[in-house]
């Protein structure tokens, strides 16, 4: 019993970790997404910086 229960925590873990891995890089390419799309709209009219 033992080690079924072992067994059934580590594929849980290894699973929902490989999920939220999926969901870092999504994170990740959204924001890189949202960055991209803020600078291509300060188009270098503004205040002279």
């Amino acid at each position: 019993m033992a080690i079924t229960l072992f067994l059934l925590v580590t594929e849980h873990r290894a699973h929902a970790l490989g999920w939220i891995l999926h969901l870092l890089v999504g994170a990740c390419v959204l924001l890189l997404y949202l960055n991209t799309r803020a600078h291509e709209s300060d188009d270098g009219s503004g205040d002279g910086r």
